[in-house]
């Protein structure tokens, strides 16, 4: 790579092979690329290691995430972007200059501002791979899960402010998934069941 060109043209030309290298990349023949309509579940994350051990266990590592932080976040998600759509583009433009005081507790009400933003970039994140033909993989839905992530901290923090306990238990849950995936997340030693118990879709494996 030192021996390389690093004038204008030189830098111009790698650039434009890159670009129609991966312009060509849209076969979807690999079989770690998945839809970007599969990534909610996920029907397919990657497998990045899997070792059998002498001692009949495996050592893996998943890009599957915690499964509740990752459905809640798409359930949130998807839930504030239907929002959005019911209400519309005026809708949502009125909502932003008079909130609604029918419900204050409301969490979409006491927060639809920020709701709002977070809902529009959550999709526009996206829009490359809804309307590309791109070959795609799970990690390119990390930056929605991101915002995603946030509308259900917040969430959670809205839970907290009223029903404590109800918080606090789903902190632990999501604690609690967290150290039965690290296994397969920090490549230690597991059985066989157990790997196939954490990664119970087939697609998973």
């Amino acid at each position: 790579m030192a021996s390389q060109g690093h004038g204008i043209a030189d830098v111009w030309s790698a650039t434009k092979g890159m670009l129609e290298f991966h312009a060509e990349r849209t076969d979807f023949v690999n079989p770690s690329t998945s839809r970007w309509y599969t990534w909610a579940i996920p029907l397919r994350p990657v497998t990045l290691r899997f070792v059998p051990e002498s001692d009949f266990t495996v050592r893996a590592m998943t890009t599957l995430g915690n499964p509740l932080l990752w459905w809640g976040s798409t359930l949130l998600g998807t839930g504030a972007g239907l929002t959005l759509f019911w209400h519309g583009p005026g809708g949502v433009l009125k909502r932003l200059r008079q909130p609604s005081a029918s419900s204050p507790t409301g969490f979409v009400d006491s927060h639809f501002e920020a709701l709002t933003l977070l809902a529009v970039v959550w999709v526009v994140m996206l829009l490359p791979w809804i309307l590309g033909t791109r070959d795609s993989y799970i990690w390119h839905y990390l930056p929605s899960y991101t915002y995603g992530l946030v509308i259900l901290a917040g969430f959670v923090a809205w839970i907290c402010k009223r029903r404590p306990w109800l918080g606090l238990l789903a902190v632990l849950a999501v604690a609690e998934v967290s150290v039965f995936y690290a296994p397969v997340w920090a490549q230690l030693p597991v059985s066989g069941e157990a790997y196939r118990e954490r990664l119970f879709l087939q697609s998973w494996r």
